[in-house]
């Protein structure tokens, strides 16, 4: 009732995570050192937060067709159930969490008033990405047949995703850096209405 090959889907995992109050901070300075130039800094607190929610589980038709022919086997449809593998396999969902931390950032720049009609600015920018490692999204129940999975990819070792399966969560590597980026702006003052602005980053 179910065909299983190595280029089809297995099932779709959704999560809604969520929450309500995250407490961060910015501080800001702005310095005129001159008229014609000004020094600019701005720091963005990260913070660390666990998100509340639910996972969703839904197996593609030929995963459920497979996996329900082989439980409704009375010579082997005992031993699949022995497995992990419940009587019918329909889908899963199950509440479940995960600590996110958001990443600070820096930004440091400079304006110069090149002429009275033109303007640049020059900005450097830091981001602590590196904060993104890993995430890992911890069931409240556990979901048997992802355990299941769980030991097939491992068994099978193709070091594609870097990441784990298991009945009580999923593991899931990021591997982020923090990095310094750079940003270029110009800003035409055109009258007094009206300012025509184009940068890069």
């Amino acid at each position: 009732d179910g065909r299983l090959n190595p280029f089809a889907s297995v099932a779709s995992i959704e999560a809604e995570l969520e929450k309500y109050l995250s407490a961060t901070f910015n501080l800001g300075l702005l310095w005129e050192i001159t008229p014609w130039l000004t020094f600019g800094m701005a720091y963005m607190s990260g913070s660390r937060d666990q998100l509340e929610g639910e996972v969703r589980i839904r197996y593609s038709d030929d995963v459920r067709g497979f996996v329900n022919s082989l439980s409704g086997n009375p010579l082997i449809g005992g031993l699949v159930q022995a497995v992990g593998v419940p009587g019918e396999l329909t889908s899963d969902t199950t509440d479940a969490s995960v600590v996110i931390e958001y990443p600070q950032h820096l930004s440091m720049g400079v304006s110069v008033q090149v002429t009275q009609r033109f303007k640049t600015n020059i900005d450097v920018k830091w981001t602590d990405t590196a904060v993104w490692d890993i995430w890992e999204i911890k069931f409240e129940e556990p979901v048997p047949f992802l355990g299941v999975l769980g030991l097939i990819a491992d068994g099978l070792d193709q070091g594609t995703t870097g990441g784990h399966i298991g009945s009580d969560g999923l593991f899931l590597p990021r591997g982020y850096e923090s990095v310094w980026s750079w940003a270029l702006g110009v800003e035409y003052q055109y009258n007094d209405q009206l300012a025509l602005r184009a940068g890069y980053e």
